[in-house]
């Protein structure tokens, strides 16, 4: 099902699907902001004028709303897929599928495309749940990325989704750390620094891409410094959720890549690995709240609405 209606500015017909008919958008020709209506041919209303300033309750609800939203019936089918991805990929990901056959050795790799299938689909659920709370949603999503091409199309973009916002934070870092090596100033610690002061954009990054605002964004460092420093408080505790979710996957996925049969730990790891993936379902909650509560404070991210 879907709903058509005219933009109130310049009457281009604009169509959505029916389940957002009531949210807030913005007309792709003219910029007009509307409310979509219930059914085909209603009264269009404008949206209240925004608030000035950022949404309250940004802390109740990451410590307090966010969990809520995993115990939502709605929240129950993303959650069991995500545990069995994990599940999967771990008995199946982590292993050598190659051997021997007369004059050659065959290299398996199962394990690689296991493991970029079920990373693709996590991500793409992770950058759902980033849109869908940015957009007032107090649940995670429902599962939906589709087959065949759309199937590959939405594993390549999520990680895609998700390396474009290390590379870009990592540009600025790059760049010093190679002028500070050419002048002799390079010391390890100083690296350190640089390198995580570079990471505190990405989820700035994250929330730009998921919320479709231009890609081009991304790039506009000048903007996104400027929004960090006016809402730094929430920002860098974002920004900690965050990385320590990053943190976790690197040390129980990449750092811990083990034969299931042959390490007696990894009976250990795999709930480590399921652990994992609820604090990084949460650290994209928190990438999304922060989204909702204060990205209409700032006009030149030009925020889609939907």
């Amino acid at each position: 099902m879907s709903i058509s209606c005219e933009c109130p500015k310049c009457g281009r017909v604009c169509g959505f699907i029916d389940e957002y008919a009531g949210r807030r958008v913005r007309c792709l020709h003219c910029s007009t902001r509307f409310i979509i209506p219930a059914h085909d041919g209603e009264q269009i209303e404008l949206p209240e004028v925004e608030p000035e300033g950022p949404l309250p309750g940004f802390y109740t609800a990451v410590f307090k709303e966010s969990w809520q939203a995993f115990i939502q019936k709605e929240s129950v089918t993303g959650i069991v897929l995500c545990i069995a991805l994990t599940i999967f990929h771990f008995f199946i990901g982590d292993k050598d599928y190659s051997f021997d056959l007369p004059g050659l050795r065959f290299q398996g790799q199962i394990g690689w495309v296991v493991t970029i299938i079920t990373a693709g689909y996590l991500l793409w659920y992770f950058i759902e749940t980033i849109n869908i709370t940015a957009n007032n949603c107090d649940f995670l999503p429902e599962i939906g990325i589709g087959d065949g091409f759309a199937f590959a199309g939405a594993v390549i973009k999520s990680i895609y989704f998700f390396i474009a916002p290390f590379a870009v934070a990592a540009i600025p870092a790059a760049i010093i750390l190679n002028a500070l090596s050419w002048i002799g100033l390079s010391f390890g610690w100083l690296d350190v620094v640089i390198i995580t002061i570079a990471m505190i954009m990405v989820p700035i990054n994250l929330s730009i891409l998921a919320c479709n605002i231009a890609p081009w964004m991304l790039f506009r460092y000048d903007r996104t410094i400027l929004i960090i420093s006016k809402s730094w408080r929430p920002y860098l505790m974002t920004t900690g959720i965050t990385l320590v979710s990053f943190l976790l996957i690197f040390l129980t996925v990449g750092y811990f890549a083990t034969d299931t049969k042959e390490n007696p730990a990894a009976a250990i790891m795999l709930p480590a690995r399921i652990l994992t993936v609820f604090v990084a379902l949460f650290a994209m909650r928190t990438i999304g709240l922060y989204a909702r509560h204060y990205f209409h404070c700032f006009p030149e991210l030009e925020v889609p609405e939907y």
